[in-house]
């Protein structure tokens, strides 16, 4: 699948969502700002080069305080100065020296966890090389960030589940680290349509032939590798999923948002939620972790505290920071 073909599809995609806007999925500060940006194939070819917000990519680590544009214009991702880039793999090789002793006190062998940072070169970002026992790996600070969360999804599950629905997933990376972890395993990967238009550039080159994109109404395949679906056809979906993951997104999404979702995971049946998100609201219309509406449905197996995440403004490029929130990660069970 070409870019300009994807372009086509999601304008579809869009008129599509419009018909089945009110069925409690879409967030309008989201989806309305970014459906705004004017796309070409060299913008979804390299995406990763531009800044959108809601991706996987971030402010700080990714575009060195330049926001995304809130009027339709899309920022090209700055180029770094000599002293930025060597500040930059400073952090990076602090980052890595930190996560390698993280995982070697976890009892992960370097061999599971080495691919998950890997960085696969095919949309663009800023990558940098770090040398590992001599050889050469290609990184950026965002799959570094990024890789524990199926190694810790793994852990909290006690297995990587043989079907797994993720909402809110950025661009797919997590998607892409499941099934290195785990080939066998059967993806379904949901989010708002920007997203589903980036997701399905970025997949079906890393995985190519094994894409299925669910956005018209015609039947949904049971023999995809992975299929990439919008909210509104989650009900559509004819296999069993075992497991749905949520990293810092039920955070963003209004109460209307969060029940639409759980509606639909109990209707799908899937028996496991695995989340990491803030624990109290940060912005108007959030909703605290222990208010989602879908605890009717489903209760606290286990959870942890994960960090704590510093609340910021940027103003002109600089950060001002006010306080901060926990983030947790739980596991909820369907209840019987």
């Amino acid at each position: 699948m070409d870019s300009a073909y994807l372009i086509h599809r999601y304008s579809d995609l869009c008129a599509e969502a419009d018909r089945n806007a009110d069925l409690g999925w879409r967030s309008f500060r989201e989806d309305g700002q970014k459906r705004r940006f004017p796309l070409t194939a060299e913008i979804i070819d390299r995406f990763a080069d531009y800044i959108f917000g809601g991706i996987g990519f971030e402010v700080r680590n990714d575009f060195f305080g330049l926001m995304p544009s809130t009027e339709g214009a899309i920022l090209r991702r700055p180029e770094l100065s000599d002293e930025q880039r060597s500040q930059h793999l400073q952090t990076l090789s602090d980052l890595f020296r930190s996560m390698w002793s993280a995982f070697n006190a976890a009892g992960v062998a370097p061999k599971t966890w080495l691919p998950l940072i890997t960085a696969d070169n095919v949309v663009g970002g800023l990558l940098l090389t770090l040398t590992i026992d001599g050889q050469p790996l290609l990184v950026s600070s965002h799959t570094i960030r990024v890789a524990p969360r199926a190694l810790m999804m793994r852990a909290a599950l006690k297995g990587v589940p043989s079907s797994v629905l993720e909402i809110g997933g950025g661009h797919g990376r997590f998607v892409r680290d499941v099934l290195k972890l785990a080939p066998g395993t059967r993806i379904t990967y949901c989010d708002l349509p920007f997203n589903l238009l980036l997701a399905a550039r970025y997949l079906t080159r890393v995985f190519p032939g094994d894409v299925h994109l669910a956005w018209d109404n015609t039947p949904i395949p049971d023999t995809a590798r992975i299929t990439i679906v919008p909210p509104w056809r989650l009900a559509d979906i004819p296999y069993s999923i075992d497991a749905c993951c949520n990293f810092l997104s039920f955070q963003h999404m209004q109460a209307d948002n969060l029940a639409f979702y759980g509606t639909a995971l109990h209707q799908l049946g899937v028996r496991s939620i695995y989340h990491v998100n803030r624990l109290t609201p940060y912005h108007d219309g959030e909703v605290a972790l222990d208010d989602y509406p879908f605890r009717d449905v489903y209760e606290t197996e286990s959870r942890r505290f994960v960090a704590s995440a510093s609340k910021s403004h940027w103003i002109d490029g600089q950060e001002h920071k006010s306080g901060s929130v926990d983030q947790i990660a739980e596991v909820l069970r369907l209840k019987q």
